[in-house]
């Protein structure tokens, strides 16, 4: 494959094909990760989902580019208007230090006209682009704790729990869990896309990681009932934010897009787009209708234009079953051997590295046998009770065997051995589920009944400290559908 590079003129939004000294250096600098290729050809239909207004051509802008000139079917979903995102730039326009609801609501419409102009410019007709209108910085907290519509979320920007815009998918969509889920069920079912271009897990802005869940929790529901053809559209994931990634910053087209360093020797896959001359003149051309983006964030934004474009390649984790017994829930790792992990936390986080290491997660490894799901949670320092070590699992699929089934069950860990549910009413106690700790090992057993016997399980893990997430390890969707061993 021929490998295009890039110089800049001294016009900086000009590019000119060239060599640039050095480059074999950084072409083979990718080697070090898991690759495979993409390929965008006549008949695909690709989907992409984007949290704010401009993450759709920060990650994706080339690939659209490239599946419109193909003659490829896209269609692209905004999540959110990004009305909270620029408090700074809203009040240079008003003069004002405390804005109203009304002057969010009609930034957002703002961001909404550069997003049309944006993918305008790749080719993408405004019929083929869908607002959501749900809360800026908003989407964590439905996917954790408002997914109930008699639970909604409030936005703190433009003070309401229902979609404010006249132009939303759902009209007066309720800030909730369930109504993006349903909003991206309907979308799929009537696009029926081959290719999904999400957010990465891994990103660090909750909007992000938040959008990637509410996306796959509703493609596995579809996949639950039939709507999906076999196999499913292919999952890609592109990210935005993670430290001072992308490294160099600036505009440098001639570079490749690599992932972060901290994730050069794991297990996870990539796949680049290599983006022709013309793709990449275009990608520029939409970033710069993000006037207000701009302004404030010009180098950053500039650093996603390069000769290619990065995304993770999503698969779900298949859970190893064990012999009933084989795992004692005694917070060591013995019992362990041969199983691996289902989590990695590739870096450990300012915060936790300087104030508190028992609280900085290391690994997540998963199993089961026939009653029980069993996590082991490894932590870079002994376990204290000073934290409280938070499992999140929602179930999919799956018929009930008990009484009483939660699907999404959130649990509350103290060492030694304090453990809770966390329901509607607060933190309850958490009947049969196990916990022990043992040094920097935090060992939990949890019967499946309480999830209704899924098929498949969305687990996030994170630490706690009077409130503050000290860390958090990347949501992932596990796998129960393999052979069943010893049962």
């Amino acid at each position: 494959m021929r490998l295009l590079l890039w110089r800049r003129r001294r016009d900086s939004t000009a590019l000119a094909p060239g060599p640039v000294p050095g480059s074999e250096a950084r072409v083979a600098a990718p080697l070090a990760f898991h690759w495979h290729s993409l390929t965008v050809e006549k008949g695909q239909r690709w989907l992409v989902v984007a949290p704010h207004c401009d993450d759709e051509i920060l990650g994706a802008g080339g690939l659209l580019h490239q599946a419109v000139q193909a003659g490829c079917a896209v269609r692209v979903v905004l999540l959110t208007n990004g009305d909270g995102y620029n408090r700074t730039a809203l009040r240079g326009q008003s003069r004002r230090l405390r804005l109203t609801p009304a002057q969010y609501i009609e930034f957002a419409y703002h961001r909404q006209r550069e997003t049309l102009a944006a993918l305008g410019v790749l080719g993408v007709s405004p019929a083929e682009v869908v607002f959501c209108g749900y809360p800026d910085r908003g989407l964590a907290a439905m996917w954790e704790d408002h997914w109930e519509f008699h639970r909604p979320y409030r936005s703190r920007f433009t003070r309401v729990t229902r979609s404010p815009y006249e132009n939303s998918r759902t009209r007066g969509a309720v800030f909730c869990g369930e109504s993006v889920v349903r909003d991206l069920e309907d979308i799929v079912r009537e696009f029926r896309p081959t290719h999904v271009v999400v957010p990465h897990p891994h990103d660090s802005h909750g909007d992000h990681w938040a959008g990637y869940c509410f996306t796959l929790y509703a493609l596995e529901r579809l996949r639950l009932r039939g709507r999906l053809p076999a196999g499913g559209p292919e999952v890609l994931q592109y990210l935005i934010h993670q430290g001072i990634w992308p490294r160099p910053r600036g505009l440098r087209p001639w570079l490749p897009m690599l992932p972060p360093k901290a994730y050069a020797y794991l297990p996870f896959r990539w796949t680049a787009v290599e983006l022709p001359r013309e793709s990449v003149e275009r990608k520029l051309e939409a970033l710069r209708c993000y006037r207000s983006q701009m302004v404030f964030m010009r180098n950053y934004l500039l650093s996603f234009v390069r000769r290619t474009e990065l995304f993770g390649v999503f698969q779900p984790l298949p859970v190893p079953w064990v012999e009933d017994g084989a795992i004692l829930v005694d917070g060591e790792a013995y019992d362990w051997e041969g199983i691996d992990n289902v989590a990695l936390n590739p870096r450990s986080h300012l915060l936790t590295r300087r104030v508190g290491r028992s609280a900085d997660i290391k690994a997540v490894a998963a199993c089961r046998d026939g009653h029980n799901l069993y996590l082991r949670m490894e932590l870079r320092h002994r376990a204290v009770n000073d934290y409280l070590y938070c499992i999140s699992l929602y179930g999919v699929g799956g018929a009930s065997r008990g009484a009483e089934i939660r699907q999404r069950l959130r649990i509350g860990l103290q060492v030694p051995d304090r453990v809770r549910i966390k329901g509607e009413g607060g933190w309850q106690p958490a009947g049969d589920i196990v916990v022990r700790a043992f040094r920097s090992q935090l060992e939990v057993g949890i019967p499946l009944s309480l999830l209704g016997w899924p098929e498949r399980v969305f687990l996030g893990v994170e630490t706690r400290f009077r409130g503050l997430v000290m860390d958090r390890v990347a949501w992932q969707v596990l796998d129960f559908l393999g052979e069943e061993q010893g049962a």
